[in-house]
């Protein structure tokens, strides 16, 4: 990503220069927001999450899924 692109479409996810646009120029979406510059609780602009395997591999295998 490039400093420049610090904001994104909300409807397709598309990287743009700034809301001045009006227009998505993929999608035609006009709702806008700005990239975070870091994430809350995250080191470096990772994320850790911790997933029980197991847990998992049961709901995979249950009727609700």
């Amino acid at each position: 990503m490039t400093d420049a692109e610090d904001w994104q479409c909300s409807d397709c996810g598309t990287l743009i220069n700034g809301p001045e646009t009006r227009k998505c120029p993929i999608c035609g979406g006009i709702n806008f927001y700005p990239l975070a510059d870091e994430v809350p609780g995250g080191q470096d602009g990772t994320v850790t999450i911790e997933i029980d395997l197991d847990e998992a591999l049961d709901h995979l295998t249950s009727e609700e899924s």
